[in-house]
């Protein structure tokens, strides 16, 4: 992406010279920049080549300060177009002490006050220019994020991510990255990935690693399925320091835990419980009436009430009352429970309670992080104050419960985080910085000890009675899933019997967050993805060999068309493909090129479809002109429309015996493609089969990872027609492109799932079908289209002269 012309870009230097560089990268282009000192940087020894890039010093952290230097600034230069945060490189972490870093606590807050003062310049920038404005952070974790788990790492300016996310969904017109580089990447290295990443056109990707190998890392979900559970569990030894578990779902989630496990919990929330509630509100549910008592005890005590001392009571006694029901409750279930009135940012407080517990209760085994606050708004509505509220409970709450235990002792820890950590979400950039921030202690804290069971769950709405009926429907129309209680707090019961193979660091339950379409569709005419494509970085090729060759399915190249064009075109989905022709396949032999592009074109724009043409291309270093491999046209809608009926059904097993997967079957796939679990019956012009593919890990799908479009399903359903040919030709054959592809409902890893694949035409060279992809009712997910395959006895010796 060609950068706009005139911007003014400011730069903070982290004290390492990255910033300094990126400033004069970006003066080479006719850039201005502007380099901002931070007062948290305590090194800033690289000097500026450029006599015209200027220093500016801020000199103290108030927000006031912040907002005048930043005015300064734009009265000198001008209107401040883009900016670019260098985060200082953390020390070295040895113990969980250093994970939470004072300084880079401070820098944090610095650069969240930065982006309210600079919600309007950003803006207006892009609006006067006529181009994209920039919010661009730069941390050194681990080149991942802070998620490899090959290192620990300082995580707050991890929490950057959070923020940057938030922003993206609130500033149309602003392009917001968070980048990780790898801590040993160098200054001119880090600079330029800096300025490769500010160019990069696709607006939909908002987080990304660099490693010093060259890889370019971001984050996707993946859905477990089958987990497995350790027979040894928590029991009525296991001792829960609960923080926030007085109330709320971390209670809910707690009296499941005491129905499961009968263990003991140290319950600690800011509400102070009185022994008794006052006799005028026994058996009061109903908050009008519960207010008219209230206020006739203010009248009682010959005061007169404000309408907020009123709510502040009803508040307080309702949250009394929630507390008493949760130990009522943890009682009944088998377990016990204690209740502290105690603010877990308070350090000092917090250890003076905790030693007076009772011995019994003293030994903890386990922490449950729920404390939190929220003060919802945009940024440019938020304050200091705001932003300590939300970010101390979570982050300084964590690091004091850590203090006030035996680290050696404890066996779990549990957080409450959320999804807007992970996604973003408007309103939320402090919450979500503060929750990304947990997301990334579980994978450091994970490393330095691996034997304790962490896990910081990102939390979705959860159905609990208090969403109203206008919020609920907001989250409906924002295809945002509520949780329901009692699968919410079964879940967080199951993350205690996880075996080790299945235990993860992070996990989204529910609760997924539409992405923000930000950028208008009709604005994108041209778009270029670059992929480095090895076979050792794609596990599962090893399963797709001809011959001596591993060759990439089809399929595959289908779904990076679908990525590279989801990228540019967030919220959408694939609901159909046309014209997709094999015009080379990719075959990795001695003339296989490492770099190949997907070039996406806009073909047209209405309100309810987005269509590109997508052709995937390499540069032969022998020749000129590129050379071409894989073409269709791709159609995007936000929803799939109702599954339409198969109108052939026939799902009867002729009772023969046919080969799938052995040798001289016609196929020739290995495990990751072995989705054929029967073929039910084969005819003159029809094959019909049961299929099953089971799941395929992550770390197995490679560059191929399922998004709208799965390659690995959608290979096994054009097998049929291999195994037809085998039994009905005496033949072999391979895909060579379809007519059309449409698809109706999204298919998962072990689902069931039937293939009635029709032969229209065939001759000694090419064959035609049409695949149905159904279940037992006949109910369509997907339907191929024209699919012809070209046939030919030896396989290798068709890829070795067609390539395809």
């Amino acid at each position: 992406m060609q950068l706009s012309k005139g911007h003014i870009w400011l730069i903070t230097e982290g004290g390492e010279g990255v910033g300094i560089a990126v400033a004069e990268k970006l003066h080479q282009q006719g850039q201005k920049a502007v380099i901002l000192k931070l007062p948290t940087y305590s090194a800033f020894n690289q000097q500026v080549a450029q006599t015209n890039i200027d220093v500016i010093n801020l000199n103290n952290s108030t927000e006031l300060h912040i907002k005048e230097t930043l005015e300064t600034i734009q009265e000198q230069v001008g209107l401040i177009g883009g900016f670019i945060h260098t985060h200082p490189l953390a020390q070295n972490v040895l113990s969980s002490n250093d994970l939470f870093q004072e300084q880079d606590k401070e820098t944090v807050k610095l650069v969240f006050l930065i982006a309210k003062h600079l919600k309007l310049s950003l803006n207006n920038a892009c609006e006067n220019n006529r181009g994209n404005a920039y919010f661009v952070t730069v941390t050194k974790l681990d080149g991942e994020m802070g998620t490899s788990g090959k290192k620990a790492c300082a995580v707050i300016g991890g929490g950057l991510s959070g923020l940057v996310k938030s922003l993206n969904r609130e500033w149309a017109n602003v392009c917001c990255r968070y980048i990780d580089l790898e801590s040993s990447i160098n200054i001119k290295e880090a600079a330029n990935i800096v300025m490769e990443e500010i160019a990069d056109t696709n607006l939909g990707l908002l987080e990304v690693g660099r490693n010093q190998v060259g890889e370019r890392i971001t984050l996707t979900t993946e859905r477990i399925h089958n987990l497995s559970y350790l027979g040894k569990t928590p029991d009525s030894q296991s001792v829960f320091l609960v923080s926030g578990g007085g109330r709320g779902i971390t209670a809910d989630c707690v009296a499941e835990l005491a129905k499961a496990y009968k263990s003991k919990f140290i319950l600690l929330g800011r509400t102070v419980l009185q022994p008794h509630e006052p006799e005028w509100a026994n058996n009061c549910t109903d908050h009008k009436e519960f207010k008219k008592l209230i206020i006739n005890d203010f009248i009682q005590q010959g005061k007169k009430p404000t309408p907020i001392e009123v709510d502040k009571v009803l508040h307080d006694l309702i949250s009394q009352r929630d507390i008493r029901n949760s130990l009522k409750q943890i009682k009944q279930y088998g377990g016990e429970a204690i209740y502290l009135s105690v603010n877990v940012t308070q350090k000092l407080d917090l250890a003076k309670q905790i030693e007076k517990l009772p011995e019994h209760f003293k030994n903890i085994t386990g922490i449950i992080h729920g404390a939190g606050n929220i003060a919802d708004k945009r940024i440019e509505k938020k304050t200091e104050e705001d932003f300590n509220r939300v970010f101390e409970p979570k982050i300084k709450g964590l690091e004091n419960l850590l203090s006030i235990v035996n680290l050696e002792e404890l066996k779990y820890v549990i957080l409450f985080s959320s999804v807007s950590g992970y996604f973003g979400n408007a309103g939320q950039t402090d919450y979500a910085l503060a929750n990304d921030v947990l997301n990334k202690f579980a994978y450091s804290f994970k490393h330095l000890f691996p034997k304790i069971r962490i896990v910081s769950i990102n939390w979705g709405p959860w159905d609990r009675g208090m969403i109203s009926p206008t919020l609920k429907k907001f989250y409906q129309e924002s295809n945002i899933d509520l949780i329901p209680v009692d699968i919410g707090i079964k879940f967080c019961r199951d993350e205690l019997r996880i075996s080790k193979d299945h235990a993860v660091e992070q996990i989204l339950v529910s609760g997924k967050l539409s992405l923000p379409s930000n950028h208008q569709i009709e604005q994108i005419n041209v778009v270029e993805s670059k992929r480095i494509m090895q076979q050792n970085g794609n596990p599962f090729i090893k399963d797709h060999v001809i011959g001596k060759n591993a060759v990439l399915p089809a399929t595959c190249a289908v779904n990076w068309m679908v990525k590279s064009s989801e990228d540019v075109l967030p919220n959408h989905k694939v609901r159909a493909i046309e014209n997709f022709q094999v015009l080379k396949g990719i075959v990795f032999d001695e003339q296989y090129q490492e770099e190949y592009l997907a070039r996406i074109t806009l073909a047209n724009a209405e309100d309810n479809v987005q269509s590109f043409v997508v052709k995937i291309s390499s540069q032969p270093k022998d020749k000129n002109n590129s050379l071409y491999h894989y073409g269709a046209t791709l159609f995007f809608e936000k929803e799939w429309g109702s599954m339409p009926i198969y109108g052939n059904l026939d799902i009867k097993s002729d009772g023969k015996t046919y080969k799938t997967y052995q040798e001289g079957s016609g196929l020739f796939h290995g495990k990751n493609f072995q989705g054929i679990k029967k073929v039910l019956q084969i005819s003159d012009r029809k094959i019909t089969s049961l299929c099953n593919l089971p799941t395929i890990s992550q770390k197995q799908q490679g560059q191929f990872t399922v998004n709208s479009f799965n390659p690995f399903l959608g290979d096994v359903q054009l097998q049929g027609v291999l195994i037809w040919t085998y039994y009905q030709l005496d033949n072999t054959c391979l895909p060579m492109g379809f007519e059309k592809f449409e698809q109706f409902q999204a298919l998962d890893f072990d689902t069931d799932f039937y293939v009635s694949t029709e032969i229209v035409s065939f001759n000694k060279s090419k064959l035609t079908a049409n695949i149905f992809v159904h279940n037992e009712h006949g109910e369509i997910y997907i339907r191929w289209l024209e699919v012809s395959y070209i046939m030919m006895k030896n396989l290798q010796a068709l890829y070795w002269e067609k390539g395809v």
